[in-house]
């Protein structure tokens, strides 16, 4: 009987460790690393599941991977993985519109972040590194 109870008890323990939440813990890993580059987020736009593509010449990914680099995040490294993204209001602006800091994450770590303009600007391309010089901070 004492065997049956210890098992129980381990079993409720393997699920009960299964089932805790880990959005909390990247939420802070998102923000060590938006710290880091002194980044303040004013609201949460968005969360995205994609797998990367498993090469990155198309012109949306080809422009991130240059964009991620230029942040020094090495984007091409995670090709073809399953990945979150994350998007955030910023305390970054280019010229007088705001940017948005869009937070790519696997499960372990932040893998790049980038800025981009609204979806209703008319600014092209419209994303920036992180420490892109022409970048402001309000």
């Amino acid at each position: 009987m004492m065997k049956y109870l210890m098992f129980l008890s381990l079993i409720s323990l393997v699920i009960i460790i299964g089932c805790v939440d880990t959005q909390p813990q990247k939420e802070t890993l998102v923000q060590e690393e938006l710290d880091k580059v002194g980044i303040r987020t004013s609201g949460f736009n968005k969360q995205l599941s994609v797998n990367l593509p498993e090469t990155f010449s198309d012109a949306n990914w080809g422009l991130k991977k240059i964009i991620c680099e230029e942040g020094g995040y090495d984007l091409a490294k995670y090709a073809n993985q399953a990945v979150n993204i994350y998007s955030y209001r910023s305390n970054r602006y280019y010229e007088k519109e705001q940017l948005n800091v869009w937070v790519i994450t696997d499960e372990n770590e932040v893998i790049c972040m980038y800025l981009t303009v609204g979806e209703s600007s008319g600014q092209v391309p419209g994303v920036f590194s992180v420490n892109d010089p022409n970048v402001i901070v309000k």
